[in-house]
């Protein structure tokens, strides 16, 4: 009784120790920047409710999937579904009561200025991409006007239309920042990232599914010594896996990513263009 007792407490801490996100490292060669941000975030604000195993699973199949894609075709794949993610993200647990204004853009500048020490670095790049987007807005006076006719017969069109699709994607996120403290927004995109890693891994599945015969293998996305045991448990499997049929293993692939559940994102590829324009390369 003792012996098994020990054991289960061994393994309890090996599994632990195991799940040690600080032992990922980002191949920042390989992945967008936008992606180096998420996983330092992940570090210092971990999930209670999504185990540390599950993100490495999903950062393995990202490895897994992305493999025989280039650095261009994986940081478009991944900045523009990162960025259709966020823009087309429902807010269902968060009260949308406050009128976007130049007043309200001021209380999330004041509360990021006083707490700064307390965002995490993709929190603070949230804000400040979203205030940015907003800021020539705050110069041309859309945000004063924006509820009345006055909009409707403004002579810059463009403007208009822009900070009409501004309003739709970002707004959202204004509130969020406004009516979350500090350290609720960045549980918030706690839980955010982890949908989006769920996404991410099942939509890169097609990439692994169309890859040539004779296809040339790139670096891994990640690094660490917790992505070499599950890497190996795969491996172990491999042989059994050889055995299904092309055809199969085809079919099955294709189902996964029918199943994939995206928000309707048609309306968005010019503001993300714009955003995707931002990230440093």
């Amino acid at each position: 009784m003792k012996l098994l007792i020990t054991t289960l407490f061994l393994l309890c801490i090996f599994k632990s120790a195991f799940a040690n996100l600080d032992n990922i490292s980002v191949n920042s060669k390989s992945v967008p920047y936008i992606i180096e941000l998420i996983i330092d975030h992940l570090k210092k604000v971990p999930s209670e409710e999504y185990a540390s195993e599950e993100i490495i699973t999903r950062l393995n199949e990202l490895n897994e999937n992305l493999s025989y894609l280039d650095h261009v075709n994986r940081t478009f794949f991944i900045t523009s579904e990162t960025y259709k993610f966020l823009l087309n993200y429902h807010f269902n647990s968060i009260s949308f009561d406050n009128k976007i204004s130049p007043a309200l853009i001021k209380d999330i500048q004041e509360k990021y200025q006083l707490n700064q020490k307390v965002y995490t670095s993709f929190a603070k790049f949230i804000i400040d991409s979203t205030i940015n987007d907003f800021e020539p807005h705050l110069q041309n006076g859309l945000l004063e006007k924006y509820s009345s006719k006055k909009l409707y017969q403004a002579r810059n069109r463009e403007g208009v239309r822009d900070f009409k699709l501004k309003l739709k994607y970002l707004g959202s996120w204004l509130n969020a920042m406004v009516n979350l403290g500090p350290s609720k927004f960045n549980e918030f995109l706690t839980q955010l990232i982890q949908q989006l890693l769920d996404s991410l891994a099942s939509q890169s599945q097609i990439f692994k599914l169309h890859r040539p015969i004779q296809a040339q293998k790139y670096p891994n996305l990640f690094e660490g010594t917790l992505l070499i045991a599950p890497a190996a448990e795969k491996s172990n499997t491999s042989e059994k896996d050889e055995t299904t049929s092309p055809a199969d293993n085809k079919e099955k692939a294709i189902k996964a990513v029918k199943e994939i559940k995206t928000p309707d994102t048609d309306n968005a590829s010019e503001e993300i263009d714009k955003l995707i324009e931002k990230i440093p390369e």
